[in-house]
């Protein structure tokens, strides 16, 4: 009999550590864009921060209160 694993057992799952290159980005992206859900594309725009190295809160407009991802934030839906 197999041994049931719990979701809650499971290590924590962080894409950036996949996005090694442009090209996986760009495949990344372009699947999160086909989704059509904004706050999937904010989650995904952070992990393409982490993967380049920079840090989450300048790629979302925070230092910047005029940037264009300001208010983009997991669980918002930002408009353009």
């Amino acid at each position: 009999m197999r041994k049931r694993i719990k979701a809650t057992e499971l290590p924590e799952f962080d894409a950036a550590a996949y996005l090694g290159n442009e090209k996986a980005i760009a495949a990344y992206l372009t699947d999160v864009l086909e989704a059509n859900d904004a706050p999937l594309l904010a989650a995904a725009l952070g992990d393409i921060a982490r993967a380049r190295g920079n840090d989450r809160d300048r790629q979302v407009g925070r230092d910047h209160p005029r940037g264009p991802l300001q208010g983009i934030a997991p669980g918002q839906r930002p408009a353009l």
